[in-house]
């Protein structure tokens, strides 16, 4: 849509918020936005604005691109920030996915992370990981390690962390693709 704006609202994006959480934020802010803009076409003190006036580029809009699964696929050579934010764009629904595979097998375990944090660190070798198989586990990207607080194996429930390493050991064998 390159229609003129009647009405717009700013909301603040946290480094913590994922695309479910701003979901519901706006959801929230445009209800009220709805109802103010009502009252303003009811009392005729609606006035519009070209879309260009809130853009400082003169580049024609463009439509946003359908998701596929292959976008969704995390690239574990990326940078730490990349990661972290295509986990959180992508949670909840569809959700950034990964593949836990160890040296001795050929199939790889898909895994899908709702929630994680990233470490800044040196010398990483992307994909590999590191657990204590009781709170914790990581994935080396380019410049440190992304903690994996949520995560959903295939046929599996999601859940915290630590719920999974009470079922699913993972060794020095496992890494990420």
């Amino acid at each position: 849509d390159t229609g003129e704006i009647i009405a717009q609202k700013d909301v603040e994006i946290s480094e913590t918020m994922n695309a479910g959480d701003l979901h519901d934020n706006l959801m929230h802010t445009g209800a009220k936005l709805i109802m103010q803009t009502v009252d303003s076409i009811i009392n005729g003190s609606i006035k519009t604005m070209p879309q260009s006036t809130f853009f400082k580029s003169n580049e024609p809009l463009k439509h946003a691109p359908k998701i596929f699964k292959d976008d969704c696929l995390v690239n574990w050579n990326a940078s730490g920030k990349s990661i972290y934010n295509l986990i959180r764009g992508l949670s909840p629904y569809p959700a950034a996915w990964s593949n836990l595979k160890t040296s001795e097998e050929s199939n790889a375990t898909t895994f899908k992370i709702y929630a994680a944090s990233f470490e800044s660190a040196i010398n990483t070798i992307p994909g590999t990981i590191l657990s204590d198989n009781k709170t914790y586990l990581k994935i080396a990207c380019a410049d440190g390690w992304i903690s994996i607080d949520t995560i959903q194996i295939a046929g599996k429930k999601r859940m915290p962390i630590a719920d999974l390493l009470r079922g699913f050991k993972i060794d020095e064998s496992f890494s990420a693709q």
